[in-house]
């Protein structure tokens, strides 16, 4: 279980190999107005673990939703990335080389509305093995109490500056005849330490960018212009990745030759013999 005082907290798994998913955040009551920061965090147990999904469930009453960080997740592709569905939290990921420890799903900023109490769960969790074959991992959960009050600020989390793009990543064009009907699609997944990668743009060729989620299918089918692939995380920071024509237009090739060769007729042959005539006429003067 999670026993949480002040900022520290003590990890204590429920039962032997079960995976344990629960939430760290304050211990102390929040006034209304302020802020607090509150992480779901795993702990594997024995297993190794790939993939994990769920919902956070917390009061609309007690607390406004204010922003969710996943930055340095020890999830590194998101299928559902954390985002709000009323009064809950929706998530889904994996970690395709599996996971085995204590690690951070991700973080939610709230901001206390009204006093009163409540908690902060977890629920519809399911975790699944490193296997082979994605057997389900017993799961325990472990809620948030919480605690509003009117009086002065006993604690307030603030929410750190990002700077940093998103780090270097490798867009892949991939066709198979078991996805989207044969068609050239697109594959990208970008990490972001801060607080997370807000989306994605794409452009092809000339085109301007639009916004995509990993997998996309891509709208010139020919290959045959530069794809630009843009990750932008929520503090606004962008990180570049470009691929190059998979299939060159044909015949620039040729094109180019033949301009070349032009210019070599006229520079060796026409050059020289229209110089001649030039020099005649103006001795001929």
């Amino acid at each position: 279980m999670f026993i949480v005082l002040a900022s520290a907290f003590v990890f204590v798994p429920f039962a032997a190999g079960a995976a344990t998913v629960g939430i760290r955040g304050p211990a102390d009551a929040v006034v209304i107005g302020s802020s607090i920061v509150v992480d779901v965090l795993m702990d594997t147990g024995v297993d190794a673990v790939n993939a994990v999904e769920g919902t956070l469930q917390y009061s609309r009453e007690l607390f406004e939703f204010d922003g969710v960080r996943d930055g340095s997740s020890i999830l590194t592709f998101w299928i559902e990335r954390a985002h709000v569905d009323g009064d809950r939290i929706r998530f889904s990921g994996m970690t395709p080389g599996g996971f085995t420890g204590v690690g951070r799903l991700f973080s939610v900023t709230f901001r206390a509305r009204t006093a009163g109490e409540g908690v902060i769960a977890l629920a519809s969790v399911q975790v699944l093995r490193h296997d082979g074959v994605g057997s389900p991992v017993p799961v325990d959960l472990v809620p948030l109490p919480v605690r509003v009050t009117a009086g002065a600020v006993i604690l307030s989390t603030p929410v750190p500056e990002d700077h940093d793009p998103p780090e270097p990543f490798t867009p892949v064009v991939s066709q198979t005849d078991e996805a989207f009907d044969g068609k050239a699609f697109l594959s990208f997944d970008a990490q972001d330490k801060g607080g997370g990668i807000a989306y994605y743009e794409v452009s092809e060729g000339k085109d301007a960018f639009r916004r995509v989620e990993s997998p996309t299918v891509l709208e010139h089918q020919r290959l045959d212009g530069v794809i630009v692939v843009r990750a932008v995380d929520r503090a606004g920071n962008i990180r570049t990745a470009e691929i190059p024509p998979v299939h060159p237009p044909k015949g620039r090739g040729a094109y180019l030759l033949l301009v070349l060769l032009a210019t070599l007729v006229v520079l060796v042959v026409i050059a020289p013999r229209l110089w001649q005539i030039y020099a005649r006429r103006r001795a001929g003067n």
